[in-house]
């Protein structure tokens, strides 16, 4: 049997047991957890001596590991991210340039065209005469 504020086993006959008007049960290792659960009226998992602070301890430690892992995952995915969109900016600019190197190209070719017609015309008229 187990003691009901501080979770300490209890050996046979040194128990207290405490009947409530509602027909609730308590047995009580010492005066000790007696004291502190009606006269002072604490609760058990505030206090760092009994069962039950320890088994919310270990829960708000794995809670913290899992948050701190959860953070660091969300962090190698945002660098992950940042990184792809550089990559992917590069690219763009890649692309622009090339595109600026098309539409310069086109241009040129557009005027040595616009040349070459001209002195071949130029070159009729110097026939004609």
């Amino acid at each position: 049997m187990d003691c009901s504020f501080c979770g300490k086993e209890i050996g046979k006959g040194t128990e207290k047991m405490f009947i409530t008007s509602k027909g609730g049960i308590s047995y009580f290792c010492s005066k000790k957890c007696e004291k502190n659960r009606f006269k002072l009226k604490r609760k058990a998992r505030k206090l760092g001596w009994t069962k039950d602070y320890r088994k919310e301890k270990k829960t708000r430690l794995r809670a913290l590991e899992h948050s701190r892992a959860e953070k660091e995952e969300n962090e190698e995915k945002e660098t992950k991210k940042a990184e792809t969109k550089t990559k992917k900016e590069v690219k763009k600019k890649a692309e622009k340039k090339e595109k600026k190197v098309k539409k310069e190209t086109k241009k040129t070719e557009k005027k040595e065209k616009k040349v070459k017609k001209e002195t071949k015309k130029a070159e009729k008229k110097t026939k004609k005469k």
